[in-house]
């Protein structure tokens, strides 16, 4: 299927508030947009913090989100991390507003129980590199 899509939109942005927790920012009594790569950073992060099927109730998302909270609290085996890495490439890969993903790395946090770390590169659909990174925790 080719992306016809070439730019990034407008959206709103996100604001960390701690332990795996987000939400909209607001300045002014008004919502903060952004556009570009940080509209993709926002993008990135609803889609990967998001659990799978966690919208099954709408018929646009009910297959969105990422698998790899499923396997957040499971014991730390190699074969684990590996499909915590699959599953959020695939996460990654399903954003529009991505053309590739060129690095992936997961590891385990070993100061917090329940935690991996997960950082990674890519290439936006107007061909501008962006990095990022995020840490899944069992909540």
């Amino acid at each position: 299927m080719t992306n016809t899509y070439d730019s990034l939109n407008k959206d709103l942005k996100l604001e960390y508030k701690g332990f795996g927790q987000y939400d909209l920012k607001i300045e002014d009594g008004d919502f903060v947009r952004v556009e570009g790569l940080e509209s993709l950073s926002t993008g990135i992060t609803i889609a990967v913090m998001m659990g799978f099927g966690e919208l099954f109730d709408n018929p646009t998302y009910q297959n969105s989100g990422n698998k790899a909270w499923l396997l957040v609290a499971a014991n730390k085996t190699p074969l684990t991390v590996v499909q915590i890495k699959e599953y959020t490439k695939s996460t990654l890969e399903t954003i529009r507003r991505v053309r590739s993903i060129n690095t992936l790395t997961v590891s385990e946090d070993l100061e917090k129980e329940d935690t991996v770390n997960i950082t990674f590169s890519g290439t936006a659909i107007n061909d501008q590199t962006f990095n990022g990174g995020f840490d899944l925790c069992q909540m």
